[in-house]
């Protein structure tokens, strides 16, 4: 089973998806306005190869399908299959139920 990061195709994200596409069986494609990294195993991004500056490397992910980040620090950002996806191919299998709904109403 495949699994897939996306980042915002900016000009700032283009070398963090260069590097990525340099890595052994991950496919970088376009998905209309991001970057699809597309991966059966993990993916392991090392921050300093892409020149990527902290206030970019840490805004660089818009979504994930199937991956859970493992590590996403000064160093790298590693993804890591996310329980159940799989088995659910692809369903989301978050069973929190808080919805954070109530944020900034003022309810208590």
């Amino acid at each position: 089973m495949t699994h897939r990061l996306f980042m915002l195709d900016v000009p700032e994200n283009v070398p963090i998806a260069g590097v990525a596409a340099d890595l052994p069986d991950v496919e970088v494609a376009k998905v209309g306005p991001y970057f699809a990294l597309t991966s059966a195993a993990p993916i392991s991004i090392d921050r300093r190869s892409t020149g990527a500056r902290h206030a970019v490397w840490y805004s660089c992910v818009a979504g994930l399908d199937g991956w859970r980040i493992a590590q996403w620090d000064k160093d790298a950002l590693r993804t890591e299959a996310r329980a159940g996806a799989d088995a659910d191919a692809g369903t989301d299998t978050d069973t929190d139920t808080d919805t954070d709904t109530d944020r900034g109403s003022g309810a208590r």
